[in-house]
């Protein structure tokens, strides 16, 4: 590169030279090279004058044919490779080359048909060649885009699969290569004819040949050097941050003003938006992480706010939740005291902040009133600059406002930041939001129920003194009696006294009856809420284990971390519920047992099922043994059996952070029987099951404490462990139910015992239903289908192609549905109420029908009673599929006609597996 720089004149030219592009100086490098052309033709004109037609026909007629042959046929692949990039991208920006080579090699081809018009032959197998080139256009590559732009990737891959576009090409191909072999042919002809004449140009053609070769190399030097200096250190620069994980801020220096400098540009761009991207993306993540385990919106709000406020150089700001319908209250406040930043509250239209609410927008003010709020510091206060004020919307409802303002204008960056993290926090809101409702629900349930139990006790008092005043009234009477009618007033006042007796014991009655009454209130209430709050957590949690299964592969790992965050909140939800609806049960002496035949040596493999993963993942040795003078079979309500021994495992598990936990089972100890207070000892058939761990132990003051419902023994705010408190409290009075007794012994440091002391209930068995809100998630049919497969049930191929009628007046549950059964192949039809599902039902017929009980003018009961009764369609499977969980709820379903019966939220797998089965035996 010195000898050249030197041989052009030094530095000086070659940072000129630089500074032009690329094109620039490949053309420079021709016009040479065409200089020295031009000057040996000036030299030699008048040797070869003579020799020119036929010079012009070896060298010019033949370049062109080669060169406009080749340029369409480069044309041709150019549009290839444009119409195979847009298929598989989808980028409009690939169909540019398509275009500019469909215009292009019809220009090229006339010239060409022009340069070879006097041959006859030629002309034959160039217009072959077009007409070849316009079948494959009109009929393949046309056709493919049009599949392309209506989104058709089926009918794409069966043309690609077909070969016809590649077949067509291919003849093109070997078109092309037949007609530079018969051009060079004829070329070679004259060229033999033409070398006894000019065999004295030979000797000075080989000379200049050298000069012009030596030229062009040292251009073609020249031009490589200045052309891979600055692409080698682009290319140094992009494999330095591809080596690096973490530097991001690695840029290309750009010191040539031609196409590799714009391309160094460009690059640059690219590392910057990717930059932005990934801080746009961790922020989002850590935010996300932020709002695990916060239970109250004001703590939620507050954190938000200022972090939010942080991230985007906020010096103000205050966040309003919405309360009803139409009133938006302060819920936190940034940089203030809480009550000098922001109003208290505003209605929906009212001010900024409520018309952002109404218009669901976001505003953005940049000229700010003089009178408005100023930005106070210890060295002096301002007035800010900017205002943002952004809507919280989660699934189409509002949620809060936000409003911020800041001394610097709101950027790009800064916007797209906002916009990523408001989805999350919404979410984060609602779910927070309806926990606390839950609270509150059931605080006032548990205040009503204490409201009852002293009203009990008192006309329990009452009837005591009544039975206390009717004996005394007797004695009176065989007194009176003894001495013969004396005392006559005495007589009438016993009467007077009889008669309030009468009276009061009318108005024991009456508080009995409505102790009955507002106990049957109490069950009431409980279902209906457990009605509105299965209904949207149903469709919260198909819809997220829907998007968790990723059936398009559409979802980043990011967001399907995040669709697992809102099932397993949603679960959580439901597991409350149950665990309320259980614990009311209990506390309501309506919980029933169904005793049977537990077959103890199975006990140890059902729960190392169950619980060996959990404790692997935690590092800790399970174990679960039965003692050898263990009975194999007792007699118990195996369902409320495991469910208490799950309790238990679980928070073993859960409490323990280092060591193991261990499962004993053995018959009770004669000395163990002696110290019990609920079981004889003279039972036969006492089981105890011991769990013990070396977890953190619970304090002796506080031992007793988690017995009680919604108790725990760290109920601080900074606790490490999540739950309710109802496990232990379900366990313990579950155990009374049994007959049996739960005692604990606890070290702090030490690790817990817990043992579950059980008698044999052999003499008792009896089946009672049971009334539990988790009781009948699913039939019979499916339980059994489950532990048994019939044939043709184990796959969805049965699925397929049947038609499915979701009958729901709610949208939610119905989209909810639609998406995993259209995926299993199912034709989908929606009825939003009753009478639409019986026109549908006159003008298509059905394969099976999952029908929601709640919609109003007609109900699930009338609906199905009309199905079977009035259109005579005894056979057709109807699944009555409602978020009311009672059991009085499933009977009332199946007496009306339903096949079988699903409680929401539903289990998708189990709802394919019923529909199997009725599928299968219809």
């Amino acid at each position: 590169m010195g000898i050249i720089s030197v041989f052009l004149g030094g530095n000086h030219v070659v940072r000129w030279f630089n500074a032009w592009s690329i094109h620039t100086k490949i053309i420079s490098g021709f016009l040479i090279i065409v200089g020295c052309l031009t000057l040996f033709t000036v030299v030699v004109h008048n040797q070869i004058y003579s020799k020119q037609n036929e010079v012009n026909v070896i060298t010019t007629h033949d370049r062109q044919v080669t060169s406009l042959t080749n340029q369409i046929e480069k044309s041709v692949l150019d549009m290839e490779n444009g119409m195979q990039g847009y298929v598989i991208t989808g980028d409009p920006l690939y169909l540019d080359p398509y275009k500019r080579g469909k215009a292009q090699w019809q220009q090229d081809y006339d010239q060409l048909y022009e340069v070879i018009a006097a041959d006859e032959s030629g002309i034959l197998r160039l217009q072959a060649i077009k007409g070849n080139i316009d079948s494959w256009v009109n009929e393949y590559v046309d056709h493919i885009l049009s599949l392309k732009q209506a989104n058709n990737a089926l009918g794409i891959a069966e043309s690609f699969r077909s070969g016809v576009g590649i077949q067509q090409v291919d003849i093109i191909r070997q078109q092309f290569d037949a007609f530079r072999d018969t051009e060079k042919q004829a070329t070679d002809l004259r060229i033999t004819a033409q070398k006894s004449s000019n065999s004295s140009l030979v000797a000075f053609l080989y000379l200049f040949a050298v000069v012009v070769a030596g030229i062009a190399l040292v251009i073609a030097v020249f031009l490589s050097r200045s052309i891979l200096s600055t692409l080698r250190v682009a290319t140094s620069t992009i494999q330095a941050i591809a080596l690096s994980e973490d530097n991001l801020e690695e840029r290309i220096t750009v010191t040539s003003k031609d196409e590799i400098g714009d391309l160094a540009h460009a690059t640059n761009l690219l590392l910057d938006s990717h930059q932005q991207q990934y801080w746009i993306q961790t922020l989002t993540s850590d935010f996300a992480a932020m709002y695990q385990g916060i239970e109250d919106t004001d703590v939620l709000a507050d954190l938000f706010l200022t972090k939010i406020c942080t991230m985007l150089n906020g010096q103000y700001g205050a966040l309003y939740l919405l309360k009803g319908k139409d009133l938006l209250l302060k819920a936190a406040s940034y940089a203030g005291n809480g009550n000098d930043i922001g109003k208290q509250s505003f209605k929906v239209g009212d001010g900024l902040v409520g018309q952002c609410a109404k218009e669901r927008t976001i505003i953005h003010i940049n000229q700010i009133p003089g009178n408005y709020i100023r930005i106070e510091s210890g060295l002096g206060e301002a007035q800010p600059e900017h205002i943002l004020l952004v809507p919280v919307e989660y699934q189409g409802s509002l949620q809060a406002v936000i409003e911020i303002a800041s001394m610097e204008e709101f950027n790009e960056l800064q916007l797209r930041l906002l916009d990523s993290i408001l989805g999350p926090f919404a979410a984060a809101a609602d779910i927070v939001k309806a926990r606390m409702e839950i609270d509150r629900l059931y605080a006032e349930s548990q205040i009503l129920n204490t409201d009852l139990q002293l009203h009990s006790r008192e006309v329990q008092s009452q009837s005591v003194e009544l039975q206390t005043q009717s004996e005394e009234l007797r004695l009176q009477s065989e007194e009176l009696q003894a001495i013969n009618g004396q005392l006559q007033e005495q007589r009438n006042h016993a009467q007077s006294m009889t008669a309030e007796a009468e009276k009061a014991k009318s108005e024991m009655q009456l508080y009995a009856e409505q102790l009955t009454i507002s106990s049957q209130y109490k069950s009431e209430f409980l279902a209906n809420m457990s009605h509105e709050l299965r209904t949207p957590l149903n469709s919260m949690l198909i819809f997220s284990q829907f998007l968790k299964e990723n059936h398009n592969q559409t979802l980043t790992e990011e967001e399907l971390q995040y669709a697992g965050y809102i099932q397993n909140s949603g679960n959580d939800l439901l597991t409350l519920i149950n665990d309320i609806l259980d614990l009311s049960k209990v506390e309501a002496g309506k919980m029933s047992i169904h005793v049977d035949p537990v077959n103890i040596s199975e006990l140890p493999q059902t729960m190392e099922q169950h619980f060996s993963a959990l404790a692997a993942q935690k590092g800790l040795e399970f174990t679960v043994s039965v003692a050898a003078d263990t009975p194999d079979l007792m007699y118990t309500d195996e369902q409320r059996l495991q469910q208490i021994l799950k309790n238990l495992i679980s928070n073993a598990i859960k409490f323990t952070e280092a060591g193991k936990v261990e499962v004993t089972i053995q018959s009770a100890q004669p000395a163990v029987l002696e110290t019990l207070e609920n079981v004889p000892a003279s039972a036969e058939g006492v089981i105890t099951f011991t769990i013990r761990d070396t977890g953190m132990g619970i304090p002796e003051e506080k031992q007793q404490l988690i017995f009680e419902s919604f108790r725990q023994a760290d109920g601080t705010v900074e606790r490490n462990y999540g739950g309710t408190g109802l496990g232990l409290s379900i366990s313990k009075q579950l155990t009374a139910l049994l007959g049996g007794e739960l005692h604990l012994i606890s070290e702090p440091g030490a690790g817990s015992v817990f043992t579950l002391i059980l008698p044999s209930l052999a003499g008792n068995i009896e089946q009672i239903e049971v009334a539990s809100a988790a009781e009948f998630p699913i039939s019979r049919t499916v339980q059994s289908v489950e532990q048994e497969k019939l044939p043709g049930t184990g796959s969805f191929d049965v699925l397929r192609g049947k038609k499915v009628m979701i009958v729901d007046d709610d949208k939610r549950n119905t989209q909810a549905l639609m998406a995993p059964l259209t995926h299993q192949g199912m034709k989908v039809f929606v009825a939003d109420s009753g009478k639409e599902c019986l026109q549908l039902l006159e003008q298509e017929e059905m394969d099976i029908i999952l029908m929601d009980i709640m919609m109003p003018e007609m109900n699930g009961y009338q609906v199905m009673k009309t199905i079977r009764n009035s259109l005579n369609n005894a056979e057709l499977p109807i699944i009555a599929v409602t978020a009311k969980a009672m059991n009085q709820d499933r009977d009332k379903s199946l007496a009306a006609g339903a096949s079988d019966y699903l409680s929401k939220p539903i289990d998708m797998n189990r709802l394919f597996s019923l529909m199997r089965v009725w599928l299968t035996q219809k």
